[in-house]
């Protein structure tokens, strides 16, 4: 949220049991799209600088920050305690391992589903068998999924065009099997034709 009367904004944190508001003591000014470490430990959050935005690791207790991407990383997930998938700039989804020592030699990030297909920066959602993720397709959007064991890429529901928010979020309830996502305050409007004997 953004500080009031100042510029630039803060990661916030309430916890649900107390009511209890606390803020992210993060070195930062501009943070976007935050989630959390897979150990609840520290937030994974865009941070974006005058030379570049990419994602960082920030603990919650100490405000002490790790950069994990070096290619324009926008919002990530920790799918275990040392992967991150993640998307960057463009639109492409990508896996990179993060070492828990913070050394980076012989972890180079891995591309999962390039930009042509993927296109959805914010859009997405992890599960244990694959990626769930919005797709623009000609005239109307559509939710995928991309299975990780068959590497194939699977159509599940066919939506109007500007179904979804531009930047809207899409997460999954893994045990209910269920897809809960933003909806465009605009979606497109369908002109049917009507035919019956009493129109004539």
């Amino acid at each position: 949220a953004p500080i009031e009367d100042e510029v630039g904004d803060r990661i916030y944190i309430i916890d649900v049991n107390s009511g209890q508001l606390s803020f992210l003591k993060a070195p930062y000014l501009l943070h976007n799209r935050p989630s959390w470490s897979f150990d609840d430990s520290a937030i994974i959050s865009a941070i974006y600088d005058n030379e570049f935005t990419d994602l960082y690791k920030i603990d919650i207790q100490t405000g002490d920050a790790r950069r994990l991407t070096n290619d324009g990383g926008r919002f990530g997930v920790m799918v275990d305690k040392s992967t991150l998938l993640y998307t960057t700039a463009d639109s492409s989804l990508w896996k990179r391992e993060i070492a828990e020592d913070g050394s980076e030699e012989n972890h180079k990030s891995i591309l999962l589903i390039d930009s042509e297909e993927f296109s959805s920066r914010y859009t997405w959602s992890y599960s244990t068998k694959g990626i769930y993720y919005r797709k623009n397709v000609d005239m109307h959007q559509q939710i995928n999924f991309y299975d990780f064991a068959t590497k194939q890429i699977v159509p599940l529901v066919k939506l109007p065009w500007k179904s979804f928010e531009s930047y809207g979020a899409l997460s999954l309830i893994e045990q209910e099997q269920q897809l809960i996502f933003t909806v465009s305050d605009y979606p497109q409007a369908d002109i049917k034709k009507l035919t019956h004997p009493l129109l004539n």
